[in-house]
């Protein structure tokens, strides 16, 4: 009795095992193409880190170089540089990169000499004063930062003392002082819409003989400060670059908590991310690039399963790319008919007879010439 019961009962258990089995080999296939999507995720975001960044680094490039080049007019030796020369070379600047939106000179007053310079440049001005944002003057201190060119002209700012802002008069100082360009966080640009940050720049200026006419010779360094707009700088690196699913976040780690956020596109979903780095002055910004959910996904689950195959639970192991072999089909008679014999016309009738080459010779061959 009890070995009948076993024997009813092992195909029922066999039934189980091998559902089992299914289910086991089911998981650890599923298992494997998530690690393999996970594994190609990673993959394209990388690319999309690397072309990204690129792109960025050749856009932060243009700012870089008008403001080296504006320099390399101050430093001209013997030189003197006027404010209608400064203002027409800056405007070529300008115009080749819309998101410069000001370029500036200022020079280095002692605070002991701070009457002789502002009476250097009110032969040119009348008005001119050194002073604080908001007021008409500013007191004596020991060392003045002043605004006397600027592109595009802007009459109400000539004068300014950047020693009013702390940070721009830090990052200003420590151009001249390191010999190198500095770059400040990000700030809210005036006369901008709130939420439009940019960034400036100062690069440093010895030796300069711009005031060689007018007799300045007490005020050969400084600094220019070049700014420009965040908003308009991202939207040119990437004007050729797919951005459907891809979301980024470009920081400045080297700034204050609350602004080193500098640009962000999307929102940043799932646990894969792509990094680079981006030296920019005498900073390195760093990019974050991941997936989005607006647009169409980078990688689908759905592609990854559609390309697998299930045939008695295994995957199919062709290679990548590769093509399986034509089907031949019952309609298609040239398939399966056998090899044709004779001669056959041109309008597809088949023609009785040995080919050509083997009929007897026409009646003009056999006649003598």
């Amino acid at each position: 009795m009890g070995a009948q019961e076993k024997t009813k009962a092992s195909p029922a258990r066999k039934r189980t095992l091998r559902l089992g089995c299914v289910a086991l080999a089911t998981a650890l296939t599923a298992l494997g193409l998530l690690r393999l999507e996970a594994r190609e995720l990673e993959s394209r975001l990388k690319e999309r880190a690397t072309s990204i960044s690129a792109h960025l680094s050749a856009t932060l490039a243009g700012p870089l170089e008008s403001l080296h080049a504006v320099r390399s007019l101050l430093q001209t030796p013997g030189r003197a540089v006027s404010e209608a020369d400064f203002s027409y070379f800056c405007e070529q600047a300008l115009r080749r990169h819309p998101e410069i939106t000001s370029i500036g000179w200022f020079p280095f007053v002692p605070g002991d000499k701070r009457a002789e310079f502002e009476a250097l440049v009110q032969k040119s001005h009348p008005n001119y004063r050194i002073k604080s944002p908001g007021s008409e003057t500013s007191p004596t201190a020991f060392l003045h930062i002043p605004l006397t060119y600027t592109s595009p002209r802007n009459i109400k700012a000539l004068g300014l003392d950047l020693r009013t802002n702390r940070e721009e008069a830090e990052r200003a100082r420590a151009a001249q002082e390191q010999g190198k360009v500095t770059a400040t966080d990000r700030s809210q640009l005036s006369e901008e819409a709130r939420g439009t940050y940019g960034v400036v720049t100062y690069a440093p200026v010895k030796n300069s003989d711009w005031a060689l006419a007018s007799g300045g010779d007490h005020f050969k360094d400084g600094v220019i400060a070049l700014t420009f707009r965040l908003p308009t700088l991202m939207d040119g690196a990437l004007a050729h670059q797919d951005m459907s699913g891809v979301a980024l976040r470009l920081m400045d780690p080297a700034a204050a908590p609350e602004k080193r956020e500098l640009m962000s596109v999307g929102t940043l979903e799932g646990a894969a991310r792509a990094r680079a780095t981006i030296p920019f002055a005498d900073r390195v910004y760093e990019l974050t690039v991941g997936s989005s959910g607006r647009g169409a996904p980078l990688l689908t689950r759905r592609s990854s399963l559609r390309r697998a195959r299930w045939p008695q639970l295994g995957l199919d192991r062709r290679a990548p790319g590769a093509r399986s072999a034509p089907q031949r089909h019952l309609s298609d008679t040239r398939a399966i008919s056998p090899r044709r014999t004779g001669r056959q016309r041109r309008d597809g009738r088949r023609v009785s007879g040995p080919p050509r080459s083997a009929q007897a010779p026409s009646r003009d061959q056999n006649c003598p010439s």
